[in-house]
């Protein structure tokens, strides 16, 4: 039996995390329709960087490596859900940001057959605004935001050539920046 569940904006709370874990899951096993969070502040955020190579070392061992792509560092906050992963991967994909024959950024990572390097990094989340230490409270905990982050693994697999790094280890990751062209995308921005 498939349920739908409405939600409004609530505040940030312990048991809003519980409800949105337990969402997610619940729409992966096919048990609810449409994946629901209560949303406050959705906001996953991505650090993308058009790069011509790659390598990323795990304990000074390669562990995986691209050419031609994006490196993409991604950190999720409460509130983000499969709907927000679908919608910036597509929004990610589809940008043009590689050179045609006229030197114009009219092509887009799958009009170049390029690769993604998808790395989780809760850091993008750090708030500077106290103290020299960063704090790192905005940044969903790592049992929340890791069933998120294999999601957004499966989908970008689902659609272009996609490494990864590994969730929670200490990385080493060197790589050449083309441009440089970095872009900084919020899910919010894209309302």
């Amino acid at each position: 039996m498939k349920m739908e569940f409405i939600l409004t904006k609530q505040k940030k709370t312990k048991e809003n995390k519980l409800v949105n874990f337990i969402s997610f899951f619940l729409y992966k096993s096919g048990i609810i329709e449409k994946n629901i969070s209560l949303v406050y502040n959705e906001a996953m955020r991505c650090v993308l960087q058009v790069v011509d190579d790659v390598s990323l070392k795990i304990q000074n061992e390669l562990y995986s490596s691209i050419q031609k792509g994006y490196l993409l560092f991604v950190g999720f906050k409460d509130g983000d859900n499969i709907d927000i992963i679908h919608k910036m991967i597509d929004k990610i994909l589809s940008l043009r940001l590689f050179p045609d024959e006229n030197g114009k950024t009219n092509l887009s990572l799958q009009d170049v057959h390029g690769e993604v390097m998808c790395v989780s990094q809760f850091t993008l989340y750090a708030d500077i605004k106290k103290g020299r230490r960063p704090s790192f409270n905005y940044s969903l905990k790592g049992e929340y935001s890791l069933p998120l982050y294999q999601e957004t693994i499966h989908y970008l697999s689902s659609l272009v050539s996609t490494k990864q790094g590994v969730f929670g280890e200490d990385m080493e990751i060197t790589l050449v920046n083309h441009g440089p062209f970095t872009l900084m995308i919020d899910s919010g921005d894209l309302v």
